[in-house]
């Protein structure tokens, strides 16, 4: 390469790192490069180990552990870092020793095990999962780490009491089970499954103050909500970290317009979280939402002092 063209490609480097320094991302344009090249080396390293066919357990941070099984399709995003790194931040930042924690569609107990390491056992966690296969799962993570304050319900959320057939995949999507259609997979069973209003759940549960609800069941939010209006409607009520996603929706015959709305109605403002300067981004509602995790919450300020706490 001329020494001029050496010259010019370094220049262009060094000015577009002062321009990341004055916009305040720099840091973030770091930490993405890095970790983009320790992901590479992860997947190489997760595909090792799940041709093996055997489960892998890693670290979760603070000495928690979680169980990963190579037959999910979600267990190499989750083994590489990828899987919603934002949300996990703000998950840890929020979380306080003796809160409560609800993990509506916990899957195999991701964001469980690292709450309920949080919370300490001052503190509680509830998780809510339906399917058979995946709530065994979650019970072997919950059981890995010794939790004590972690209460496990095999059921999922609605808004009805009763039972309910859930899609479920059989090749590996089991991330994407869902009571509409599910959006990635192509073998699928149906299971009946117990389905609970929370409304009615927490009348009959002893938890008086709950803080954080993570909410992520496949474009099922809506009807969640609906089977939790009284509860969600409260001035008390609790702050929310809730998935939004056009397909999903879609898929259970609803949309990210409707379930903004009725957040909004029940008297929640919505953001996004910017985990790299640890403050809160108001979220208007847009047109369509390819996927998006919002926080839906009634004060704003409480979270600002948590997370900076």
């Amino acid at each position: 390469m001329a020494p001029f063209a050496s010259q010019y490609i370094q220049i262009k480097m060094l000015s577009k790192i002062i321009n990341h320094w004055r916009k305040g991302d720099l840091k973030q344009v770091v930490n993405t490069y890095l970790s983009n090249i320790t992901v590479r080396h992860k997947i190489e390293a997760w595909r090792k180990l799940k041709a093996k066919g055997e489960a892998v357990v890693i670290g979760a941070g603070n000495g928690i552990s979680l169980k990963l099984y190579p037959d999910s399709i979600l267990s190499e995003p989750i083994f590489t870092g990828r899987f919603e790194p934002s949300e996990i931040d703000f998950v840890k930042s929020y979380l306080k020793k003796g809160d409560t924690f609800l993990d509506i569609g916990a899957n195999i107990g991701l964001f469980t095990v690292i709450a309920a390491g949080e919370v300490k056992n001052e503190g509680r966690v509830v998780s809510f999962e339906p399917v058979q296969k995946t709530f065994s799962r979650l019970r072997e993570n919950v059981e890995l780490n010794k939790f004590r304050n972690v209460e496990l319900v095999n059921a999922g959320l609605s808004d009805s009491d009763g039972t309910l057939e859930m899609i479920t995949s059989t090749d590996g999507h089991d991330a994407w089970n869902s009571f509409g259609r599910p959006t990635a997979g192509t073998h699928f069973k149906s299971e009946s499954v117990s389905i609970k209003r929370l409304d009615s759940w927490l009348s009959e549960s002893k938890l008086s103050v709950i803080h954080l609800v993570k909410m992520d069941v496949e474009g099922w939010e809506i009807n969640v909500l609906r089977g939790g209006m009284q509860f969600f409607s409260s001035p008390e009520a609790p702050d929310l970290l809730v998935e939004f996603t056009e397909e999903n929706c879609k898929n259970a015959g609803t949309s990210c317009g409707e379930l903004y709305e009725s957040l909004a109605t029940a008297g929640y403002t919505m953001y996004t979280y910017d985990r790299y300067k640890k403050r809160l981004i108001p979220e208007p509602r847009r047109q369509k939402y390819t996927h998006l995790n919002i926080i839906a919450t009634k004060n704003p300020k409480n979270i600002v002092a948590r997370i900076k706490a």
